[in-house]
């Protein structure tokens, strides 16, 4: 699923010949026909291809690196895609549908972005974009379903939600610097 994400991604920064040469994996034993999950990959570009205002959020600065501090802790980031013009900061996902999936964390069926966490994603990015260029944006996914008949959809993520992820991310930023120093055991 990862790489079906990765080659739906490639497609749209432009990357994709480099990443078909990257992995053969993906190909048949013929080496030139995509294995049927990649197809369905092309699939889901040619949906996302056919829509207008969809197209639109993924135009911008795409995947270029951002570093800055949350609570003195380094993070670096790579958002799919930043538009400055625009004012909103856009994540590329694939998902396997738009049903609700359970959480054991939450004892509750949830959304996919509540589900992996996106929220905390967005904030790290809104918030080292903030330290960049002194705004802050919103944030969006844009989310292409790997259903036979792929779907897509914007969803943006409130600003309240996004605010309360990174007051999470700060509270925990220390302690996880210092599970990756080796000065703490995880749990």
């Amino acid at each position: 699923a990862m790489l079906v994400g990765s080659y739906v991604d490639a497609y749209f920064t432009q990357d994709l010949e480099e990443l078909k040469a990257g992995h053969p994996q993906i190909f048949l034993r013929d080496g030139e026909t995509l294995k049927a999950e990649f197809r369905g990959a092309e699939q889901m570009i040619k949906r996302a291809s056919s829509d207008d205002t969809f197209l639109s959020y993924l135009v911008g600065d795409t995947q270029q690196i951002i570093t800055g501090e949350i609570e003195g802790v380094p993070f670096k980031a790579m958002p799919d895609v930043v538009n400055s013009d625009k004012g909103r900061i856009v994540d590329l996902k694939t998902t396997r549908d738009f049903r609700k999936i359970w959480s054991d964390k939450v004892q509750a069926y949830v959304g996919f972005i509540e589900a992996w966490e996106y929220d905390i994603q967005g904030a790290i990015y809104r918030e080292l974009i903030r330290q960049k260029t002194g705004k802050t944006l919103p944030f969006y996914i844009a989310a292409i379903t790997r259903e036979a008949s792929p779907d897509i959809e914007l969803f943006e993520i409130p600003g309240d939600v996004l605010d309360d992820s990174l007051m999470m991310v700060k509270s925990l930023a220390g302690r996880y610097s210092a599970i990756k120093e080796g000065y703490t055991e995880p749990e």
